[in-house]
């Protein structure tokens, strides 16, 4: 599922937040995996990069990272509904991530890899924060990986 596929729900909900999840897990992937477009975050800083691989690697996709997804299941609907992860609320916020997401292919004539980077990482903190206050500070981890991503911008 992309996030485009999340904005297409009428009405998103607990599994589309675990794809939300999972969608954000493959976005730190390609920004370490993609050396031609997201190589400047790693410029003079080789160590910082395979740093960041390995906590990707052992504590992002396993480990603590997880503890997001497993806290997912118990949030109580009003809790929810208290951070706009459901329902329209939820559908415009990931609406907002998607439209971001599409102008990866306009790079270069209407902006930068950097500020669209920057932008689409601001949209996801939107979904996140809320979610990992959700959550009671679970999955704290992978909000701080990828905000200490964005400090690299």
């Amino acid at each position: 599922m992309s996030f485009q596929a999340l904005a297409a729900h009428s009405s998103p909900g607990r599994d589309e937040l675990l794809h939300f999840v999972a969608e954000v897990r493959n976005l730190l992937y390609r920004i370490l995996e993609d050396r031609q477009h997201f190589g400047f975050l790693w410029e003079g800083a080789a160590s910082l990069h395979e740093l960041a691989w390995q906590t990707y690697r052992h504590d992002i996709v396993d480990g603590a990272g997880l503890e997001l997804d497993i806290a997912i299941a118990d949030i109580p609907e009003y809790v929810l509904r208290q951070h706009g992860l459901s329902g329209r609320p939820l559908s415009f916020k990931f609406g907002v991530v998607a439209t971001i997401d599409a102008r990866w292919a306009r790079i270069g004539a209407h902006f930068s890899i950097r500020e669209w980077l920057a932008r689409l990482l601001a949209a996801i903190d939107a979904i996140l924060d809320s979610l990992v206050a959700a959550c009671g500070g679970k999955g704290g981890l992978v909000k701080e990986f990828k905000d200490a991503l964005a400090a690299l911008i």
